[in-house]
């Protein structure tokens, strides 16, 4: 489900969160969910750096990304953390 919903999360946020959100309820628990839920807004958060970044290459897409990578990073690294932890 977690790549069904990262692939689909690449352009529609909103379509991942709905399609978690209409699950019976225990069939997976919070933790798990908010693991899901993080792949598509973090593959969204990728597509959205990357397209800035390419798109206004030479106008300024660099520095218009940056946070968007930075967001991404610090995202990752706390899932990370928290995983493990």
């Amino acid at each position: 489900m977690a790549i069904v919903l990262g692939l689909t999360g690449m352009t529609d946020v909103d379509a991942a969160v709905m399609t978690l959100s209409n699950l019976p309820e225990g069939v997976i628990d919070s933790h798990t969910a908010g693991l899901v839920l993080a792949v598509p807004v973090l593959a969204n958060t990728a597509i959205k750096a990357g397209m800035a970044q390419v798109i206004a290459w030479g106008h300024g897409g660099l520095r218009a990304a940056i946070p968007l990578w930075a967001a991404l990073v610090a995202s990752a690294a706390t899932m990370l953390i928290w995983t493990l932890g």
